[in-house]
């Protein structure tokens, strides 16, 4: 029986932390030039096609390579921030964040009335009187500032049950190694060892393989991560197996189409089954990761830390320590 459990730092597929190269590129040309410039270029006729090769070779295309290293480097949240901070030290980071929320304030309001002014012109000639329209530009704008905001608190929730699953998918390889199972695991290079040591036996690298192209003929699917890789992880399974999610419900109808079972899955407090994981943690069978231990008084920093993806382990609060200094 075979598990493809899944990466525990994160996922390729629902929230992906290493951009490619022409990921990089498209997007720096859409965010650095963006609509209005193509508009302008196109006033100024074939003359601006020299100014934009010049672009793409001295700027575009050298900081599409630097971000995609940077990023494959260090896949942690935070960009720019957390690069300097890595390189320099926590003072040229906070600059780095720092300078980037002031250009953001300023930027973010003057992207939000040039789109609403832009969208005025979709609806034709009309669109004119409306582009000049202060109510017009003031609803639209405040609209779009509503749908960034939403789709934020959307990314930053999916990214913290991302982190959680994460720590689901460190235990799933050792219970289903525990249980005899031949488990194979998806992680980044970073983390192959570390899984192997888990007790998988097979670890794909995700970021540079297809995972259904490694493995056939599956019994359980594990899945953390939801959209796409839940219908790419179909493949896998043997007739009659099953997908397990934790992330979102599973297609029934597909399931049954494809001769399969899927499966929706909630953790729910069970006495016994917590008292058989406290005996094999006191075994050494189940291994507890510890990414960080700091004392109660520094409750903010484990905070931040856990909000940030890509951190293997859990970080614990200790309390007996700060209690007895008190004492």
């Amino acid at each position: 029986m075979s598990y493809p459990a899944a990466d525990p730092a994160g996922t390729k597929s629902q929230l992906r932390k290493t951009m490619g190269f022409w990921d990089v590129l498209l997007f720096n040309i859409a965010t650095v030039l963006g609509p209005r410039w193509i508009a302008a270029a196109g006033h100024n006729g074939t003359s601006s096609i020299s100014l934009w090769v010049l672009a793409a070779v001295f700027f575009f295309v050298p900081g599409a390579f630097v971000i995609n290293e940077l990023s494959s480097r260090f896949p942690e949240e935070g960009g720019l921030y957390a690069w300097s901070r890595e390189a320099f030290g926590p003072f040229h980071g906070f600059v780095a964040g720092w300078t980037y929320w002031i250009y953001t304030v300023f930027y973010f309001p003057g992207l939000l009335l040039a789109s609403a002014s832009m969208s005025a012109y979709i609806i034709g000639g009309n669109g004119v009187t409306l582009a000049e329209n202060r109510t017009y530009l003031l609803v639209v704008s405040l609209a779009l500032l509503l749908v960034a905001v939403v789709l934020n608190i959307i990314g930053l929730n999916i990214g913290k049950w991302l982190q959680n699953a994460g720590g689901v998918g460190t235990y799933a390889v050792q219970l289903a190694n525990w249980k005899g199972a031949e488990v194979i695991a998806t992680a980044s290079a970073k983390d192959h060892n570390f899984l192997s040591e888990l007790g998988a036996s097979e670890v794909i690298d995700y970021a540079h393989e297809h995972f259904e192209e490694k493995a056939e003929d599956v019994d359980v699917v594990l899945d953390t991560v939801g959209g796409e890789t839940q219908q790419r992880s179909w493949g896998v399974l043997r007739r009659g197996g099953i997908l397990i999610s934790i992330v979102s419900p599973v297609a029934a109808e597909k399931a049954a189409s494809l001769g399969l079972r899927g499966a929706f899955f909630i953790v729910e407090p069970n006495r016994a089954q917590l008292i058989l994981l406290g005996h094999l943690i006191d075994k050494g069978t189940l291994r507890v990761v510890v990414g960080n231990v700091l004392p109660l008084a520094r409750a903010r920093e484990a905070f931040e830390q856990g909000s940030a993806c890509h951190k293997r382990g859990k970080i614990v609060l200790e309390v007996a320590a700060a209690e007895s200094a008190k004492a």
